[in-house]
């Protein structure tokens, strides 16, 4: 798997914001018990990254905040679930190594 530079710009108990130089890329994760979110641009790319109710997705969208339409090769979604009975059970950390995961997984294809 592709391993992308990260440099940490902020971090918080709930909060990470990171350049990914490699990519022309930047995101900031945040966490609550019951949300994660990420958004964030790659090569001019935009990305949104959420866990919630047991779930994650990672999605590239266009300019407007969309995902994009079936057969543009800009288009990427990765989806899976974690454990339902511990919705909040995803931490910052855990959450930050899913997304460098999705990625780097994207940055591949």
């Amino acid at each position: 798997m592709v391993e992308l530079t990260e440099e940490v710009v902020e971090e918080g108990p709930s909060h990470l914001r990171a350049k990914l130089p490699d990519v022309a890329g930047e995101y900031e994760l945040t966490c609550s018990p019951f949300l994660v979110q990420a958004v964030g641009k790659c090569c001019g790319v935009d990305f949104y990254f959420r866990a919630k109710y047991g779930e994650w997705e990672f999605e590239t969208w266009d300019e407007h905040g969309h995902l994009f339409p079936e057969g543009d090769p800009r288009r990427f979604v990765l989806r899976d679930s974690f454990d339902k009975a511990k919705p909040g059970a995803m931490g910052l950390d855990w959450a930050a190594r899913l997304l460098r995961r999705c990625l780097a997984k994207w940055w591949a294809s």
